[in-house]
Order: C-alpha cells, then structure tokens, then sequence
C-alpha cells in the first residue's frame, strides 16, 4: 500500500463519525468485559479507552474514549472497532494498521500511525484480559 497525505479524506472522515449526533461506537460501554486505557502517541497528547464485551472469545459489541485527541486518532479508534466487532480474538489479533485503512480505503501516512498506536492497546487488553491480568 502506498502511503500519502490525505488530509481532506480524514476530515471528511472525521465529520461523518459526528454527522448524526452522538456516534454509536463512542463512550463507556456498561457490562465491558474487557477495559484499557492508554497514551496513544509518545508525546501523550492522544488518550484512547477501548471497551469490549467477549463472549466465547468473539467481540460481541465494543466501542471507545479519545481524550485530547486530533481526528487522525478518531478516525482510527472508529474504524478499528467496527472492523473489530464480531470478530473472534485471534481474528482481531492479526488486523494490522493496513487492513484498517484499506477497510476505510484511506492509504494516509499520519493516519496508518495512528493505527498502529491505537491497534497496539487494543491488542494489549484483549491479551492482558485472556490471561486475567486486567479488567
């Protein structure tokens, strides 16, 4: 996949996850199984929360936080969960940052960052919960 700077296909992006109110996959989800939250960039400035009900090992609904977050991080966290949902663990163990962009067909640069980062602690909650360590 090549990369480019697509930032008016992020914006775009970015306002459609707003364009009917309060987006679905956004906020706490009560009765999470699962639960992380981290700093999605090294400098601190992204905070994402991932939130998931497994059942079975199959996500059956999930959704997430941004706190301080630019709409590169929205759009991530946004497209990761509902690629995420329904799928089983290990399913979700191998998505990699370009399955998600090619999922939204936006091949950006700054956005397969955020990706990675964002994919990184969503994998590290359902690793961490598989083996009982956190919740």
């Amino acid at each position: 996949m090549e990369l480019k700077d697509l930032r008016d296909e992020v914006k775009r992006l970015f306002k459609e996850i707003f364009s009917s109110g309060v987006p679905p996959h956004i906020g706490k989800l009560e009765g999470a199984t699962h639960s992380i939250g981290a700093a999605a960039c090294p400098d601190g400035t992204d905070n994402v929360a991932f939130y998931a009900i497994v059942e079975n090992d199959v996500v059956e609904d999930i959704t997430y936080e941004c706190g301080n977050c630019d709409p590169y991080m929205f759009v991530a966290a946004d497209s990761i969960v509902k690629l995420s949902k329904g799928k089983t663990l290990d399913e979700i163990s191998k998505i990699s940052a370009e399955d998600v962009l090619n999922f939204i067909n936006c091949p950006d640069e700054i956005l397969y960052n955020h990706t990675t980062e964002a994919l990184k602690i969503l994998k590290k909650m359902l690793v961490l919960d598989q083996q009982g360590e956190s919740r």
